[in-house]
């Protein structure tokens, strides 16, 4: 979508357009910042909205006019612009368009990381990653993740929750950061793997938790920051994951590979050990990948403290203890 950017504002030159350097292109695809607001609320029978939008590092503020009694765009939703018909330019700030419409399915073109606000990351790494990894993804895969994180406060609390309640990961983003050093390890070893299928294994590497979403809440009390929600505790991450995959697939990935996806529901669904309600045991290597992944970034982040306050350890927020190697001195 190319606007005339005369008298813009400073954007990077992410959105501009080589050839043309006075013409922006807009994505596709962008979220709203906070709602939306009247500056105008009552003109000849209309309404105009303000709404700040942001995509790929960067925020633009837009301007439109419609009818009196048209709802504000609440939240932050995924949205794309309608422009006018005749060239607009930028006012002190401001790009006039026709309207913006709500984005309520989901396509494979465009990285819905790409569209999280910087605000829900503490550490702007995990947001860099999740968009690189997003990447390695094929369309069929970037389309079911997509769908599965259409809901924007579904995708914010993926992003945003932790992965454990006191246990690993028990912080802010700490569950999207478990996931990306989940994908990260089970991706390098999935070449010493016989015959395993790397798309198969990171989709379920980016799935593999994505229920935690709904199963922590912050718990405003002040021994622990999170407690289970209901659906935690009746049903557990690994039942609502599956749900939410299932639901986003019928509705929105209806074409997605039957075999591939019989493969996937397996990874996660399947137990390990006793399991009284006669679950399937584990039938493929992508698993075990993912599994040893996921034990392994567990047991990291809750050991690499294991020596903090003793004379050779050196905690990683305080500063505390000497400086060099972690577990031993040359």
């Amino acid at each position: 979508m190319a606007i005339n950017t005369h008298n813009e504002p400073n954007f990077s030159e992410n959105w501009l357009q080589t050839e043309n350097p006075n013409t922006l292109l807009i994505p596709p695809t962008l979220r709203v910042v906070s709602d939306s607001i009247y500056i105008n609320p009552s003109k000849f029978g209309v309404h105009t909205h303000q709404a700040t939008l942001y995509a790929d590092g960067e925020e633009m503020k837009v301007e439109w006019t419609e009818r009196l009694g048209t709802s504000l765009i609440l939240g932050n939703p995924l949205v794309c612009i309608v422009p006018k018909a005749a060239q607009a330019n930028y006012v002190q700030g401001v790009l006039p368009i026709e309207r913006l419409e709500l984005i309520t399915e989901p396509n494979s073109s465009f990285n819905i990381f790409s569209t999280a606000l910087p605000t829900w990351f503490d550490n702007p790494d995990i947001l860099e990653k999740a968009i690189l990894f997003w990447e390695m993804l094929d369309d069929k895969n970037k389309l079911l993740l997509n769908a599965v994180l259409l809901d924007n406060e579904f995708f914010q609390r993926f992003c945003e929750g932790p992965s454990s309640t006191n246990h690993h990961h028990a912080y802010r983003n700490g569950n999207l950061e478990h996931t990306l050093e989940v994908i990260n390890i089970a991706s390098e070893n999935v070449f010493f793997a016989d015959k395993a299928n790397l798309q198969l294994t990171l989709i379920f590497a980016w799935l593999h938790d994505i229920g935690k979403a709904d199963e922590y809440q912050p718990s405003y009390s002040p021994d622990k920051k999170y407690k289970l929600t209901a659906t935690g505790y009746l049903h557990g991450h690994q039942l609502t994951g599956l749900y939410k995959v299932l639901e986003a697939r019928t509705k929105f990935v209806p074409n997605y590979p039957e075999s591939t996806f019989s493969h996937l529901r397996h990874l996660m669904a399947v137990k390990m050990g006793d399991d009284p309600l006669n679950h399937r045991k584990p039938q493929m290597i992508e698993h075990e990948l993912v599994q040893s992944a996921d034990i392994l970034s567990a047991k990291n982040n809750l050991n690499r403290d294991a020596f903090c306050g003793l004379p050779f350890g050196k905690h990683p927020a305080t500063g505390f203890g000497k400086i060099p190697n972690f577990r031993y001195e040359l």
